[in-house]
C-alpha cells in the first residue's frame, strides 16, 4: 500500500514512521526545501518508550511537485495550511484513491468532504506526540488510546479498510461512523486542553487538577452551548468524561499548540476556540471565557515573535 504524507511536525513525522516501519511504501511532501535535506539525510527520528527508530523515506518539496500517485494521500498540516492546499490542489494533477484529513480544526475536513465526497476520510489524532526537533519525535502516550477513523460521506467499508490499514501498522485506530460528534467532541476537548496548557506552559497531565474548575466547566458549557445553535448536541457529562481520559492518556505530553508558541509559531487558536467565537458572533451570543482565553494566546503569540 502506498501513501504521501504532506505536512510538518509531530504527526507528519509519527505517520511516516509507522507506516514504513510495518513495510507500507511511504514518501513525505515538506515545503522547504532544509527540511527536504534534513529528512533525506538525517531521516525521521522516532521514539517510543525505550526504543528509537531511524525512517529514511523519498521526500520533495511541495512547490516543485505537480504530480502524485498513490493510494492514501494524507494531508498533516496545520489547518490554515490545509485550507490553502485544498484550494492549490486544483492546479495540480495529484491522483490518489482517498485524500485524509488530520486537523484539530473543522473547516478543512467539511471543504475536503466537499471537494472529494466519498474519497475523503478523516483521521482524529489522539495519541500524545511531541515533536522535540523538525525531524525527532516521541510518542508520549500511555498506550490506552485508539485513534478514530470516520468521514462525512466514505462508505463503512472504506473507513473500516483504513482503519485495518492503520491498526496493522502498529498505529492503533477505531472507527466510528458519527463524523460530526467526533469533530465537534475533539474541538471542544481542544479548546480546553490547548490553550489552557499553552497559558500555564504545562504538559497535559497538569490539567486535571482543572476538570471541575469554574474555567474548565465554562469553556465546555460555552462551546455546547454555541454547538446547540448549529444543531450539534453534545452530553457535558461525556465531554468531561472524554477530556479527562484525553488528559491521562496525554499527560506526558506537550500540547501543540504550547510547542507552536516555543518555536515561535502561529498556534491553531483561530481555528479552535476563534472558531467558536465566530460561530457565537452568528448566532448573536457572547462567550466571554473563550474570548478571554482567545485573547491571552493571540497576546502571546505576540510576545512569542510567532509568525
Amino acid at each position: 500500500m502506498k501513501f504521501i504524507v504532506l505536512g510538518v511536525g509531530s504527526v507528519r513525522g509519527y505517520l511516516i514512521s509507522k507506516l514504513a516501519l510495518a513495510g507500507n511504501t511511504v514518501e513525505a511532501i515538506v515545503s522547504k526545501r532544509s527540511n527536504k535535506r534534513l529528512i533525506e539525510v538525517e531521516g525521521i527520528e522516532y521514539f517510543q518508550k525505550d526504543k528509537r527508530y531511524v525512517i529514511k523515506v523519498p521526500c520533495y518539496v511541495y512547490e516543485d511537485l505537480m504530480e502524485i500517485d498513490t493510494d492514501y494521500f494524507i494531508l498533516a498540516t496545520k489547518t490554515r495550511e490545509a485550507l490553502q492546499i485544498l484550494d492549490d490542489l486544483k492546479e495540480r494533477h495529484f491522483n490518489f484513491n482517498y485524500i485524509v484529513t488530520v486537523q484539530n480544526g473543522i473547516e478543512s475536513h467539511f471543504k475536503a468532504s466537499q471537494m472529494f465526497g466519498e474519497d475523503h476520510l478523516i483521521l482524529s489524532i489522539r495519541e500524545g506526540l511531541y515533536a522535540f526537533d523538525l525531524h525527532k519525535i516521541r510518542n508520549v502516550s500511555d498506550g490506552n488510546v485508539e485513534n478514530v477513523v470516520t468521514s462525512l460521506i466514505a462508505t463503512r467499508e472504506s473507513m473500516q479498510k483504513f482503519a485495518e490499514l492503520l491498526n496493522s501498522s502498529g498505529i492503533p485506530a477505531t472507527v466510528s461512523f458519527g463524523a460530526m460528534t467526533v469533530l465537534y467532541e475533539k474541538l471542544v476537548i481542544n479548546s480546553v486542553i490547548n490553550p489552557l496548557a499553552s497559558i500555564l506552559k504545562v504538559k497535559n497531565g497538569y490539567l486535571i487538577k482543572m476538570l471541575h474548575t469554574a474555567t474548565v466547566l465554562g469553556l465546555i458549557n460555552e462551546a455546547l452551548e454555541v454547538l446547540s445553535y448549529e444543531g450539534i448536541s453534545l452530553s457535558p457529562s461525556q465531554v468531561l468524561e472524554d477530556l479527562k481520559s484525553v488528559i491521562k492518556a496525554t499527560s506526558e505530553n506537550k500540547c501543540s499548540m504550547l510547542q507552536d508558541l516555543e518555536k515561535k509559531k502561529k498556534t491553531e487558536i483561530d481555528y479552535i476556540n476563534g472558531y467558536l467565537l465566530r460561530l457565537a458572533k452568528k448566532h448573536g451570543i457572547d462567550i466571554p471565557l473563550n474570548q478571554m482565553i482567545y485573547e491571552l494566546i493571540t497576546r502571546m503569540e505576540e510576545l512569542y515573535g510567532a509568525h
